[in-house]
């Protein structure tokens, strides 16, 4: 009897099942997944092997789809520049790409399992991320340029950038990469020296390291100004001084200064030289720098000029004294000052001098050069819009020693980089600094004087040429009333700006705007980056089982397809008739009915 209610609870169960009817689906080895292809213009460069990019990345997207299985692979299309994200949100993905990479890779809530490269992607990889360098620089002077890096599997790598002016290389460094691991970035400074004066368009670019394969990310391009026009410095001497006469023999060697002069023979008479007349205000304003010897002689109305260029005009004032200082030059010197004589003369920056003036050695803010013992003796201090550097050195034209080139070098490129600094008499900037083609730059005019600081009669006009064709610019007054400020659209090519001035403030101004199309995107790196951040696999072609096997361990395992019946089918008829024929022969037998 135990075995026939069995068979009739069973025929039961069946019925209610039936009756229920409950519908589930089918478990899939792995969800569908996005397979990928970015398409950009490197994909039609050679490969390696003599083939196309394209036609590897094609045949690996095919290794990838008859892996995962046609039914769980959908093949997608997508473009580096329009913005698409390569993964959707709420599907997994494996990207393959040929170096660039979408602005917006992956959308929230996807999945990425792979990335896919056609070229080799277990190399070093190097790419110039940035450039930045002066706008305008002399033909006769050496520049420096600084150039960011970015690097993976670079350790203990040793890179080398090179500039370029068209064929002709024209500086060079090397860099060292540390031994860390994953992505590093490096600042790298490169002198070069220019080849010719104009706008030259310059061109930076790294040696490929063995296994790196040249890609678009190897070099960038930059524009620059050379002009042969010299920086104007007014050297102003109180007195007669053996220590300013041999800094002035050193300045007038230097192809990027042009000196103009007045010495003081004796009270009441004095000698003008070249085309300047003393420290009025509108021979000030000419000059980036003012170099001032003896300025211990100095008379109060000096000081006072001098305190109204630094402060209104943004000049530049170098005082090189040559003996302790008193009187009213005390106005332009930072406190602290004291004076030390030593036996011997020790060395300070590029000079040696064994009398010194000196500030204290914890005045890190103006501390150009300082003495072994950590006492400052080249200082500077910024006022107002412009800077006063006093050289501390009283007797170093006394050791210069043998050839005097370092005692040159040194004050050459301490007057140059004075000069640079101060500001120009009509002050002339865009932003952004270096424009894209077709990008709107605001060009901005600020007119200077030490005579009158806010100049209130000005007539300002602009004149913008890109590509060779000039194109007005209409300046309107910004803040306060000796800036203009108007807007222009970039060109293709660089653009030189030219603004000239007529009122309280005569004079001109030229810029020049680099414009440099949009960098290519160091996509390699990007990848591998990529890749660590997500959890995904990294392989080039060829490797695409590792992609596989990837998708199958990582991804879950979900339901796919249509919901299934399964108590519909007409096979269950078999276990019901045979429970309930079962269950009546078992009664019968027992003599039941």
């Amino acid at each position: 009897m135990t075995s026939a209610i069995g068979l009739r609870l069973a025929a039961v169960a069946i019925l209610m099942a039936g009756l229920v009817d409950p519908a589930c689906r089918a478990v899939g080895a792995t969800p569908r997944v996005d397979v990928v292809l970015v398409d950009e213009p490197s994909l039609d460069w050679p490969a390696a092997d003599g083939g196309r990019r394209r036609d590897r990345a094609a045949a690996s997207m095919a290794r990838i789809a008859r892996g995962l299985g046609s039914e769980h692979a959908v093949v997608r299309v997508v473009s580096h520049a329009d913005g698409t994200p390569a993964c959707l949100p709420d599907r997994p993905c494996v990207i393959v790409t040929a170096g660039a990479l979408p602005e917006r890779v992956v959308a929230e809530g996807s999945t990425l399992v792979g990335i896919v490269q056609v070229e080799d992607a277990d190399g070093p990889l190097v790419a110039v991320r940035d450039v930045i360098t002066a706008a305008t620089q002399h033909p006769g002077a050496m520049g420096t340029m600084q150039v960011r890096l970015a690097g993976a599997g670079v350790r203990g790598v040793t890179s080398t950038v090179t500039v370029y002016d068209g064929a002709i290389p024209i500086g060079s460094a090397r860099h060292a990469w540390g031994d860390a691991g994953g992505p590093q970035d490096a600042w790298v400074e490169i002198p070069w020296l220019p080849s010719a004066a104009g706008s030259r368009r310059l061109r930076v670019a790294i040696e490929p390291l063995a296994g790196d394969a040249v890609a678009q990310d190897d070099e960038r391009t930059v524009s620059v100004l050379v002009e042969a026009a010299r920086a104007v410095v007014l050297w102003y001497e109180a007195r007669p001084s053996w220590a300013a006469s041999f800094v002035r023999r050193a300045l007038e060697r230097d192809p990027r200064l042009e000196l103009r002069s007045r010495t003081r023979v004796a009270p009441g008479l004095e000698r003008a030289g070249g085309r300047a007349f003393g420290l009025e205000p509108a021979d000030l304003d000419d000059a980036s720098a003012v170099i001032v010897g003896a300025p211990d002689a100095l008379t109060a109305a000096e000081v006072g000029a001098l305190e109204r260029y630094v402060a209104a005009r943004g000049g530049s004032v170098i005082l090189v004294p040559d003996q302790a200082l008193a009187g009213p030059v005390m106005r332009l010197l930072p406190p602290g000052m004291e004076e030390r004589l030593l036996a011997d003369a020790v060395p300070v920056g590029g000079l040696r001098a064994s009398e010194l003036l000196v500030w204290p050695a914890s005045d890190t803010r103006r501390a150009l050069d300082r003495d072994p013992d950590g006492r400052v003796v080249v200082t500077y201090e910024a006022r107002g819009a412009g800077r006063i550097v006093v050289a501390g050195a009283l007797d170093a034209w006394r050791h210069r020693g043998g050839p005097a080139a370092e005692f040159d070098r040194y004050w050459q490129a301490l007057v140059a980089g004075a000069a640079a600094a101060g500001a120009d008499r009509i002050a002339l900037h865009a932003t952004p600094a270096r424009a894209r083609p077709g990008e709107r730059v605001r060009l901005t005019a600020t007119a200077r004087s030490s005579a009158s600081p806010t100049p209130a009669h000005l007539d300002m006009a602009a004149v913008v040429t890109c590509e060779g064709v000039p194109q007005p610019v209409r300046l309107w007054p910004a803040e306060g009333v000796s800036t203009f400020t108007g807007t222009f659209r970039a060109g293709d090519g660089p653009c030189r700006a030219r603004v000239t001035v007529k009122g309280d403030v005569t004079g001109g101004a030229e810029l020049l705007v680099p414009v440099d199309a949009a960098p290519a995107p160091d996509g390699r790196l990007r990848a591998r980056a990529l890749a660590d951040r997500a959890g995904a696999v990294l392989v080039s072609a060829g490797d695409e089982p590792a992609v596989v096997h990837a998708a199958r361990e990582r991804l879950p395992r979900r339901s796919d397809g249509d919901p299934a019946h399964p108590m519909r089918s007409p096979w269950w008829m078999v276990p019901l008739t045979a429970c309930l024929g079962g269950e009546w022969w078992l009664r019968r037998r027992a003599g039941l009915r």
